[in-house]
């Protein structure tokens, strides 16, 4: 209704439930529909790479049946249009925990504040860019794509679309913690550098306490009469290793 030309890809995220052969009479029906099925189950960032990667359109809207409500595309592809690239926000998800929320909240928080990573507050992977930002997207996806930041690898600020998130049946939150977990390392690890300058001002404030370490081994050593034979060298040997 919204779109004169328009494909819908979905993506076999290798299910066992028999979803693809269910879908063949459909396929058959509707030439604008297409399936890609993947050989098991990568992940939902990985299907959506992979989406990504086959969509022609001037405009592609990743989205998640779960839980994004089909009405908000027409809004976010104007977005997309008129920015490059437009992030659904969503204060909740569906099913999620106050404790759950809480922690995803404050990471995204920190994010903002502390990794620059260009995460906004409350974005999903409901996303529509244009087509230069989708080839960014593409180029720079690496082996590990990581949805909603690898979009904003173009160097485009976008624009944000609220919404709210449906609860479909079939839709489940992970109940483990190691995913979400998992998640967070994957974001910030592939999509900032702070982890790498933490790291860095890490080694050097070793490497300055192991210089001082050094030194007072030299200075103990010659104020000192009582010195344990072999103190001073084995000190400065591990001092120096660690250095």
């Amino acid at each position: 209704a919204n779109f004169r030309d328009h494909e819908l890809i979905l993506v076999d995220d290798g299910s066992t439930d028999g979803s693809a052969g269910a879908l063949q009479v459909t396929l058959e029906k509707y030439p604008r529909l297409r399936l890609i099925r993947l050989t098991r189950a990568y992940g939902r960032d990985i299907a959506l790479a992979a989406g990504l990667d086959s969509a022609i359109g001037e405009v592609v809207v990743l989205a998640s049946p779960e839980s994004d409500p089909p009405k908000i595309i027409p809004e976010l592809a104007s977005a997309a249009n008129t920015h490059g690239l437009a992030t659904g926000v969503a204060d909740s998800r569906p099913g999620e925990s106050f404790i759950r929320a809480s922690a995803r909240k404050l990471f995204q928080n920190l994010s903002q504040r502390w990794f620059a990573m260009g995460l906004p507050s409350g974005a999903t992977r409901f996303q529509a860019m244009n087509r230069q930002v989708a080839g960014s997207a593409i180029r720079a996806r690496g082996t590990v794509p990581v949805f909603p930041v690898l979009p904003s690898v173009a160097g485009v600020i976008g624009a944000t679309v609220p919404y709210q998130p449906v609860g479909r049946p079939g839709a489940q939150m992970p109940r483990s913690w190691a995913e979400p977990i998992d998640r967070a390392l994957a974001l910030l690890v592939l999509n900032s550098h702070s982890p790498l300058r933490l790291a860095g001002w890490l080694g050097l404030a070793g490497a300055a306490l192991n210089l001082m370490g050094m030194f007072y081994v030299v200075v103990v050593n010659l104020v000192k009469n009582d010195v344990a034979p072999g103190w001073t060298t084995l000190s400065l040997q591990m001092s120096m290793m660690f250095f």
